[in-house]
């Protein structure tokens, strides 16, 4: 239990201040340079393989393969076309066209809706020894702890956006950790499952009122750490323009400050108050 705990104090530490330091010590802009000195996470030499059927997910790294998104029911699968680096396909029944594509650091998922009307999808559904997942200040959780499958048994199904912190979720596989990322939590439902052990998919809606009806995920491989998976999402937020830098940070709050301040001016002097 304490390592499930220090393992989830280091997640939310690490990607929520980027480092340790003495506010009294540094300044904001030098502790901003120590936080953009960029050492990459994502492992890229994995290769991947799709059936396209079920919609399962393998990968295979340094000779080790772990599925990495569970089997599912047999779909009709046409359209069905392999590259080196991609693989694509369509679900007519369902009205959805998949892409995965190899790209130099993660593997890119994306599903697309061509249905004019409100529907769902479930994928990808997981299973893993462990689990990282941002709950409150950032929880692994062993497949097996009894405490947790209580605890998910009693609350099987939630919003993302409103039960996880970040967005992202990771499974801890034996040799290497495995995290989906995702643009935004929006309109995806989590499904838990306790018995024999803990698994969970992702139930997403395509809402009718959304024109582009795409779901998408950026899935990375890295070491079976904390560090590794905080740091590598850390790394995504960056790139997609998502984190605040710590200056920034200071100058909102010195604008906000001044937008308070003259606020206040103009309400006096609409009062009468010079």
């Amino acid at each position: 239990m304490k390592k499930m705990i220090i393992a989830g104090l280091a997640l939310f530490l690490i990607i929520s201040t980027a480092c340790s330091h003495n506010s009294n010590a540094e300044t904001s802009s030098q502790i901003d340079k120590e936080n953009n000195k960029r050492i990459e996470y994502a492992q890229g030499d994995f290769t991947y393989e799709a059936i396209p059927e079920t919609f399962a997910l393998k990968v295979t790294k340094d000779g080790t393969t772990e599925t990495i998104a569970e089997p599912q029911k047999k779909r009709t699968v046409t359209n069905l076309k392999k590259t080196a680096t991609e693989t694509s396909w369509d679900y007519p029944d369902d009205q959805l066209h998949i892409t995965i594509k190899k790209e130099a650091k993660s593997l890119a998922v994306s599903i697309h809706s061509t249905n004019p009307k409100t529907s769902h999808f479930e994928w990808p559904r997981v299973d893993a020894p462990n689990y990282t997942l941002p709950i409150s200040e950032g929880k692994q959780i062993p497949k097996n702890d009894s405490a947790w499958k209580k605890y998910f048994s009693t609350d099987g199904e939630q919003t993302m956006n409103e039960y996880f912190s970040m967005k992202f979720f990771t499974l801890n596989k034996e040799k290497f950790a495995v995290s989906y990322v995702m643009p935004d939590t929006y309109n995806n439902d989590i499904l838990f499952q306790t018995d024999p052990g803990i698994q969970f998919s992702i139930n997403h809606t395509f809402s009718s009122v959304n024109k582009e009806k795409d779901y998408k995920y950026q899935i990375f491989i890295t070491d079976n750490n904390p560090v590794a998976i905080a740091k590598n999402y850390q790394n995504y937020i960056k790139d997609h323009h998502q984190f605040t830098t710590l200056a920034e940070k200071e100058k909102t709050k010195s604008r906000d400050k001044k937008t308070i301040w003259c606020t206040s001016c103009l309400s006096l002097e609409q009062s009468g108050f010079n």
